[in-house]
């Protein structure tokens, strides 16, 4: 019942705080509310560590024939760190938008945060592919309704509207898997997963994490949105890691040729994507590549058997990177905190991360693996790029802000050295230790060349500076070209074009100015036809 009520406390407290801006707005109650009702729903889910696992069954359907499965909630060692993990970074946020407060919109944010935070909370917790999918489409109403809301442009609309519906194909793809399942498995759940489904979900999981869309466009985002809208793009992320979490079968089902093939294609991702990472000119155009660098590595580990491994750099993804895109403004005093975040990225002995390579390296040492290598590396550098660019003092803060807003930091921090001492059974282990000493050092070297070579991001006069600088512009022109996979989305688009100037030129023959002889045709032909005693098979 501890599950329930920390959904409920959630509920209530968005609840309270619509209701006190609605009659009596004050933004410092408002806060305490949000933020009680976020440290009391962490603390019982670090409790709930003691009762692993945990299952609660939400609703089943009458009649029964009306769907195999039910509703149900399972809280156990995949789902419970991200389920930490998440409401961390709701009370991060509302730490964190004090920097940022406005009586007319920020209370509003803070509710909204709690919201997307139970939301995704449901699905992490989903015990069966029918409540993720339920709690899928949920979030994806409410983040979509949100984002409208903050529209500045048509063109905007339509890139949100593309970038959905990739979204909804994850639910069609979970929706199949699921289907595909219960005709051997009926009402199973994620850790009775048919082999040969497993597949499908990776493809589920996929979609949903953007690995088949990782640019995107990024509106215009008020300043008193931000925190909200960082929450709003990790959380998602969470239910679809713990997905990849329960693909342990996947080596089996594809067979050595095709694991190596989709092994490397996630490699030539992860590493493209972390290099757009590590080379934007700021940190929002570069927050989808982060998720989409280290959405790869968990799928490299499910492809290489050692699915439950994904947890370490699914919980990288949100913890690290929140450390770093709540770093906003990017006080330059106290940038050691977001910098101390790196502690969840790197995988240094006996830290969260140490056990996250052995998924990586797999059984044996492949060629990808040196793509691995470089694609860890850039996020590392990236990171530590975006860290110290932070030029904003103290003294731009209010005073209380000066408080909670690196609390909120410590906070994810506090978070991510939990999870590595308690977070599963043998997190807190020694690891492939040579394989961040390799990565930390590929880092060191690429910084002594900048500083040697006087280079800085984003560069200029390379014209001047390489040579062969057109020839290799236009190969890494075409490179992003590709792997940003527009070139498949515009000819859908195209496709979908001609498919509705087909559409509305038979409704304009039809409904038309020669309509009615159209219809006169038709008419008797059917006539000619009941007439003639035509037989229609």
């Amino acid at each position: 019942m501890l599950v329930l009520a920390v959904l409920g406390l959630l509920v209530v407290a968005s609840i309270a705080i619509l209701i006190n801006h609605a009659f009596k707005p004050s933004i410092s109650r408002a806060w305490l509310i949000a933020l009680v009702a976020t440290t009391i729903a962490w603390l019982i889910t670090l409790f709930l560590r003691l009762y692993l696992p945990t299952q609660v069954s939400l609703l089943d359907w009458t009649p029964a024939e009306l769907f195999q499965g039910r509703l149900e909630l399972v809280l156990d060692y995949q789902s419970w760190p991200y389920a930490v993990a998440l409401i961390t970074l709701c009370m991060a946020t509302i730490f964190t938008d004090t920097t940022r407060a406005n009586l007319d919109k920020t209370p509003f944010s803070w509710a909204g945060s709690l919201v997307i935070a139970l939301i995704n909370l449901f699905a992490v917790l989903a015990g069966n592919p029918l409540t993720i999918a339920l709690a899928w489409a949920l979030a994806d109403l409410v983040e979509l309704s949100y984002l409208f809301s903050l529209r500045n442009s048509e063109s905007n609309n339509q890139d949100l509207v593309t970038g959905y519906t990739t979204r909804l194909l994850s639910i069609l793809a979970l929706v199949v898997a699921t289907a595909l399942g219960w005709r051997t498995q009926p009402n199973f759940g994620l850790h009775e997963m048919p082999a040969n489904t497993t597949w499908v979900f990776l493809l589920a999981a996929a979609l949903r994490l953007g690995i088949f869309r990782n640019r995107q466009s990024t509106i215009y985002v008020p300043e008193v949105h931000q925190g909200i809208t960082v929450f709003l793009q990790l959380a998602p992320a969470a239910s679809a890691l713990v997905l990849i979490s329960h693909l342990n079968t996947l080596p089996e089902v594809l067979g050595d040729s095709w694991q190596g093939l989709v092994s490397g294609i996630t490699s030539l991702f992860a590493l493209y994507s972390s290099l757009m990472f590590a080379t934007r000119s700021n940190k929002i155009q570069s927050r989808p590549f982060w998720l989409v660098s280290l959405a790869a590595f968990g799928v490299l580990c499910a492809l290489n058997g050692s699915a439950l491994e994904s947890r370490v750099w699914g919980l990288a993804s949100l913890l690290s990177g929140a450390m770093l895109y709540l770093f906003e403004p990017a006080v330059r005093r106290i940038r050691f905190l977001p910098l101390l975040g790196l502690i969840g990225l790197v995988g240094l002995p006996f830290t969260l991360a140490a056990t996250g390579w052995g998924g990586l390296i797999g059984a044996s040492f492949r060629p990808s693996l040196v793509l691995v290598l470089i694609s860890h590396a850039l996020l590392v550098a990236g990171y530590v790029r975006f860290i110290f660019e932070a030029n904003t003092t103290i003294t731009a803060l209010e005073k209380q802000a000066r408080i909670t807003f690196p609390m909120g930091l410590v906070f994810i921090l506090q978070t991510i050295l939990v999870l590595g001492v308690v977070g599963w059974p043998g997190v807190f282990a020694l690891g492939q230790w040579w394989m961040p000493v390799i990565s930390l050092g590929l880092v060191g070297l690429a910084i002594f060349g900048f500083i040697r070579l006087g280079l800085k991001l984003p560069f200029t006069n390379l014209e001047q500076r390489l040579p062969l600088y057109r020839i290799l512009q236009a190969a890494l022109t075409w490179i992003e070209n590709f792997f940003s996979l527009d070139w498949m989305y515009s000819g859908i688009e195209i496709l979908f074009h001609q498919i509705a100037k087909v559409t509305n030129a038979g409704t304009d023959l039809i409904e038309g100015e020669g309509g009615v002889l159209w219809s006169l045709i038709f008419l008797i032909a059917l006539i000619s036809i009941f007439v003639a005693g035509v037989q229609i098979p």
